[in-house]
């Protein structure tokens, strides 16, 4: 942990700062700077401090409510069973080149794993569906995430992101999950990369 911070508080002074991917879930990434106060504070979910917007297409009347989804426990987070369903992680302020992303399955059951989607940036977009989305990874019956809270990354290359950084992330699910049905679910989201403006922005909470 101590590696962490250090490393994070060297590179803030040069404008940008670096989350690496070590493995699934892993807290050296944007959401948990975020969750933390940016490493200064015990954690808080940012959507409720206000430091993250999620958006979503619709929901489910027995899901978890979407800020969950960058908390830490294992929930129930669904969509209502409808064609090109999708979520957006806003983080404001914060512009992200990304590198990897990952996703846990949420905690229901073993089914209605996503197979088709995008996983797609804007700076523009106000409402999660206006604006330029640019699809950096389209899955086509993806079959790695099988089970419930079972987890992956997904390597975002160079060549795609171009060193372009974004605000905005959006899944968006173009066809059915592993049932088959029109149901998205996701338990958590994690990205990490290079934050290329908004590291030197005050802390939002008192200390």
């Amino acid at each position: 942990l101590f590696v962490v911070i250090f490393n994070c508080v060297e590179m803030q002074t040069k404008g940008s700062l670096s989350f690496e991917y070590s493995y699934d879930f892993n807290t050296n990434d944007v959401c948990n700077w975020l969750d933390t106060d940016k490493w200064g504070d015990t954690w808080q979910n940012p959507v409720l401090c206000g430091d993250i917007h999620v958006l979503y297409s619709s929901i489910a009347l027995d899901s978890k409510h979407a800020h969950c989804m960058i908390g830490r426990e294992l929930i129930r987070f669904v969509k209502e069973p409808k064609k090109q369903s999708w979520f957006v992680i806003d983080f404001k302020d914060i512009k992200v080149i990304p590198t990897n992303y990952s996703l846990k399955h949420y905690i229901t059951f073993n089914t209605e794993c996503l197979r088709n989607w995008k996983f797609e940036p804007s700076d523009d977009s106000t409402d999660g569906v206006n604006g330029q989305w640019v699809a950096l990874i389209n899955n086509n019956n993806d079959q790695l995430l099988n089970q419930k809270v079972a987890t992956h990354k997904w390597t975002i290359h160079s060549y795609v992101v171009k060193n372009q950084p974004f605000g905005k992330f959006r899944l968006f699910q173009f066809g059915p999950n592993s049932n088959p049905h029109q149901y998205l679910q996701c338990s958590g989201f994690k990205i990490y990369g290079k934050i290329l403006s908004g590291v030197d922005a005050p802390k939002r909470r008192k200390i």
